[in-house]
């Protein structure tokens, strides 16, 4: 790739995505800004008006370039982070559910109540009030 098409590209890498209300005037000075270059000089670079840019400018161009893919790397390792963090959590939640499930008679938590097992009954049936469970009627 020969240093007109390389200037060409990293200016519109620099402008970032195109957003509604943008022209390209706008992009190519958001990308000059970035570049630390004048708006004359990403201009040139975007239509391809030199064959022979200055060494200085192409170098500020490229580290702009550098500076924002060490941006956008450091970045996605902060989003990597922050889902195997997440993940952990979830395995944590899931492990403890699990212990919940496999001692059925541990005490089970459902909705802010300890009971003795995963069945919830009415206040009025149960061995508590002296009754006998009522077996199933069945059915003819």
């Amino acid at each position: 790739m020969n240093v007109a098409a390389e200037m060409k590209q990293s200016i519109v890498l620099l402008a970032g995505p195109r957003q509604e209300t943008d022209t390209r005037e706008s992009m190519i000075a958001r990308a000059a800004r970035r570049a630390g270059i004048s708006f004359r000089q990403a201009k040139t670079f975007f239509y391809g008006e030199t064959t022979n840019p200055r060494v200085r400018v192409v170098e500020r161009v490229r580290a702009a370039i550098e500076n924002a893919n060490v941006a956008q790397e450091a970045k996605a390792r902060a989003e990597y982070e922050h889902v195997r963090e997440q993940i952990a959590f979830l395995e944590q939640r899931l492990a403890a559910l699990d212990a919940n499930r496999a001692g059925a008679s541990a005490p089970v938590r459902l909705s802010g109540i300890v009971t003795n097992s995963a069945v919830d009954r009415p206040m009025g049936e149960g061995r508590h009030c002296g009754q006998v469970p009522r077996l199933p009627e069945a059915e003819a």
